[in-house]
């Protein structure tokens, strides 16, 4: 009898150890799925800016409201380029060849660069090299308005966003931009290397 009973405690104690064990695994992968929901690996992907110019209806910042007057070509790229590296993009590319044609009532640029894009979501036959990324908020207005006031941000926003890989996207309105001061807001892949580089804000 002593010896049946000896063999349960025995068979007892080792069920209540195999539980532990398999708790165990569970509990130390936790933070690891939180570290995975922040932490993604990426590749560089070409993408193509098709005819980007200010919106029909856009006014300058500066208040000069001339129906004559728009951005020149050189304002258009500075501001197209400052964009795009806030974004995160890379290897910027701009053909401007229909902005300097002669006679044409509307000025745009063809633009052609890198972006971050998850590496689940490309193929992996042409993926470039891995990359391991995170999400960052990029917020613009304010001391950027000589860049990007409410109404070309707007556009940008639009135009721009849709071929980068982001998240929280916010449409601000004209009324709330002025107020604020933010007429962009979003959050875009980058490097983590690229981060822990930079120095803190």
């Amino acid at each position: 009898m002593r010896i049946k009973l000896l063999m349960l405690l025995a068979t007892l104690g080792l069920v209540a150890s195999a539980a532990a064990a398999a708790q165990g695994p569970a509990a130390a992968t936790a933070p690891a799925s939180e570290t995975a929901d922040s932490v993604q690996m990426a590749t560089w992907t070409k993408r193509k800016l098709v005819r980007f110019s200010p919106p029909s209806n856009y006014i300058p910042a500066n208040g000069y409201e001339s129906n004559t007057h728009f951005l020149s070509c050189d304002e258009i790229i500075e501001r197209v380029e400052f964009l795009l590296r806030r974004l995160g993009a890379r290897d910027i590319s701009v053909d401007q060849r229909d902005c300097r044609r002669n006679g044409i009532v509307e000025r745009s640029v063809d633009v052609t660069f890198s972006a971050l894009a998850p590496l689940d979501t490309v193929d992996k036959r042409v993926a470039g090299a891995p990359v391991e990324v995170h999400w960052q908020t990029v917020q613009m207005g304010g001391a950027d308005a000589q860049i990007g006031d409410c109404a070309f941000l707007k556009y940008a926003t639009i135009k721009m966003l849709p071929l980068f890989a982001s998240r929280n996207v916010k449409l601000i309105p004209d009324a709330d931009c002025a107020r604020l001061g933010v007429g962009m807001r979003a959050q875009v892949l980058r490097p983590t290397q690229q981060l822990a580089d930079s120095p803190p804000p």
